[in-house]
């Protein structure tokens, strides 16, 4: 009996062990940076078909209209070396057109992406929230048509992140990979006709299906001097 109580015993403090080394490896997930305070700069990952962000909006019939961005530009700053979040700012999509042929407007107006460093190596992915201070939120409008989709404040998850260049040099950089499924597109202004069709009032569903984006640490936002910038 004592002998099996033992075994026990060492059985729950192995298992104690292994949980608190799985909530450290967790609590690890962080962005990084060299120097504090850190200016992190966000642009298109490359020219490629991944590079591109994709935003794919479908209404109850399921017709859907896949809206294209060929660049994408944002910043942020951290106080200290490491965070378990980032927030980007001043965020900027250009190139837009829905279905490679209307021109598109996305005014992010009041809102921001905040990521989250925490689960950005499993399937489901990090979250990303986007935060708003005031109304009207993110405006996606397509010019020939006046229609307006607006997406409201949320959060989603689908982002993963990996680190690219030489570890220890100011060569690394992290690229944010975007699968994101969104709720809360509702439509504002139907316009002489939105593409998927919808109506003024409407909620619509969508998916950012892509948009590889690079992340680049810097000094400072005078001589933007790049510095070393990672997530683990």
């Amino acid at each position: 009996m004592i002998r099996n109580l033992k075994v026990l015993l060492a059985a729950a403090m192995a298992l104690a062990a292994f949980g608190a080394l799985s909530a450290t490896a967790h609590a690890a997930e962080e962005f990084h940076c060299s120097v504090q305070p850190c200016r992190y700069t966000a642009s298109v990952d490359g020219t490629g078909a991944t590079a591109h962000h994709v935003f794919i909006i479908k209404n109850a019939g399921g017709e859907t209209g896949s809206i294209t961005c060929t660049s994408f530009t944002g910043e942020g700053t951290t106080t200290t070396k490491t965070t378990v979040e980032l927030t980007l700012q001043n965020i900027k999509y250009g190139g837009c057109k829905i279905n490679g042929v209307s021109e598109v407007n996305v005014r992010m107006n009041s809102c921001d992406y905040l990521f989250t460093a925490a689960n950005g190596a499993t399937v489901a992915g990090a979250e990303v929230h986007i935060f708003c201070t005031s109304t009207p939120h993110i405006e996606i409008e397509i010019v020939p048509t006046k229609c307006i989709f607006e997406v409201t404040p949320q959060t989603a998850t689908g982002i993963h992140y990996h680190n690219i260049g030489t570890p220890g040099t100011t060569s690394t950089e992290v690229t944010v990979e975007a699968a994101v499924p969104v709720s809360g597109v509702e439509v504002k202004s139907a316009g002489a006709g939105c593409t998927p069709k919808a109506s003024v009032g409407d909620s619509l569903s969508a998916n950012y299906t892509t948009g590889n984006t690079i992340v680049t640490a810097e000094k400072d936002e005078v001589t933007k001097t790049m510095v070393e910038g990672w997530w683990a």
